[in-house]
């Protein structure tokens, strides 16, 4: 904890006894220390055994609660948790989309408000809209190992946008409807030339602007107006929003997701699609969707959302396993290895760790095709069969190797210990699955 003061009356949210805005130390995702900050808001009543239950709520429309926000958030104090609120930034793969820069941010000030205030439980949740609800579900992908002192129970993505590629792809594929405010802010995060003279100065406000003023100045621009149109056949755009996907994969603890069938900034449809993908991986998934729009869902069905959060034994079973690895899981893995180890995501040791588990499933895929069972790898593994498999594995070895001899918290002879046992081999490089 760096510092902690009263937050301004103008920007409490209704039923929050207490609003402090705090300031701890943060890791950024090259891993340089920085400064992170945020609001705990906490709600009448005196504290349950074990303090107050927390969310942690990733904001999606500006750096701050914005007042629809500020709505929702008055909700869950008055189901009595503790609302955290840490400040959007980070410097990953895409300016806007950097749900996994992020996600740490979304951690650790569950942690310092328990340091600034004894009344906060370990129990929580991450909940997120919008943007926020991509730095929510990177957040429930990697919190179990990135803070196993705390005790996570589950995600609530609201109107997540969890596949940028067909985002882009339906938002501009009629050139002549209206400019989501989606895509400037996508295309912020890219640098395109190919832009209209409008389309630029909605992309440099994207930069700078918040989503309401955004929208506001899209207000009567077609995609045509703006050279956004087809932007599916841009590939340059496609692969670098392709990077910033939320991985399919299974999380450890229950996930809900909500959409809304009048949201012209993230579509309902695109969110099944990705309910159903979560589905096959045997995660306890459950998908909500509304007759609203894309601020109507901070307020849809959320009272259900409170009701959900609440049910008796939440958050403490896994979901079964499916016997299948997919290029996400080898990504998601790899995410929480270097997150479990301290390491930020974006630091030279945990790039040289993901392009080691991404060089191995290119070697699976090379002969399994999209997906492999679990056992048959594990053989494979076990066996060093094919030419450059057993390669592949001694550079991801040596890359975790490296990792576990900078953290604090797995020795390299651990790691070293585990790989050398076949039988502990998926312990190290697939624990999660």
């Amino acid at each position: 904890m760096i510092e902690q003061s009263p937050l301004p009356d103008g920007l409490w949210p209704a039923h929050a006894a207490d609003a402090t805005r705090i300031v701890f130390r943060g890791t950024g995702y090259d891993g340089s220390g920085r400064a992170a900050g945020g609001s705990v808001f906490l709600p009448f009543g005196s504290p349950p055994p074990g303090g107050w239950p927390v969310i942690s709520y990733a904001t999606g429309l500006a750096p701050g609660l914005t007042v629809p926000e500020r709505v929702h958030v008055a909700r869950w104090l008055t189901a009595g948790y503790a609302v955290t609120v840490a400040d959007h930034h980070g410097n990953g793969p895409h300016s806007y989309l950097n749900g996994e820069a992020v996600a740490d941010d979304v951690v650790d000030i569950v942690r310092a408000a328990r340091r600034a205030d004894s009344h906060v439980g370990r129990t929580w949740l991450v909940v997120g809209f919008s943007r926020g609800a991509h730095a929510a579900l990177f957040t429930g992908l990697v919190a179990s190992q990135y803070a196993p002192e705390l005790d996570f129970r589950g995600t609530v993505a609201i109107a997540p946008p969890v596949h940028p590629t067909l985002l882009a792809a339906e938002l501009t594929a009629d050139g002549g409807s209206g400019v989501s405010p989606l895509i400037p802010f996508l295309l912020a995060g890219v640098g395109a030339e190919f832009l209209t003279p409008t389309g630029r100065v909605l992309v440099a406000l994207a930069a700078e602007g918040t989503f309401d003023e955004v929208a506001e100045a899209a207000w009567h621009v077609t995609n045509d107006d703006a050279g956004f149109t087809g932007l599916h056949r841009r590939t340059g755009v496609m692969a670098v929003l392709d990077a910033c996907r939320v991985p399919v994969s299974r999380m450890d603890r229950p996930v809900l997701l909500t959409g809304g069938d009048d949201d012209d900034v993230v579509p309902a449809d695109v969110v099944a699609q990705y309910y159903q993908q979560m589905r096959q991986t045997g995660v306890d998934v459950r998908f909500a969707r509304h007759d609203t729009t894309h601020l109507g869902l901070l307020r849809a069905g959320l009272d259900d959302i409170v009701a959900w959060a609440r049910r008796p034994g939440f958050g403490r079973r896994d979901g079964d396993r499916d016997g299948r690895l997919t290029g996400d899981d080898f990504a998601v893995c790899a995410l929480r290895l270097v997150q479990a180890c301290g390491e930020p995501p974006g630091s030279p040791a945990a790039q040289a760790v993901r392009r080691g588990y991404a060089a191995l499933w290119r070697e699976v895929s090379a002969r399994s095709g999209a997906t492999v069972e679990l056992r048959e790898f594990l053989h494979w593994l076990d066996a060093g069969q094919a030419d450059g498999f057993e390669a592949a594995v001694h550079v991801l070895a040596e890359a975790v190797l490296h990792l576990a001899r900078k953290s604090d918290s797995v020795t390299a002879a651990e790691i070293a210990a585990a790989v050398r046992d076949p039988g502990r081999t998926d312990d190290w490089l697939f624990g999660q699955l």
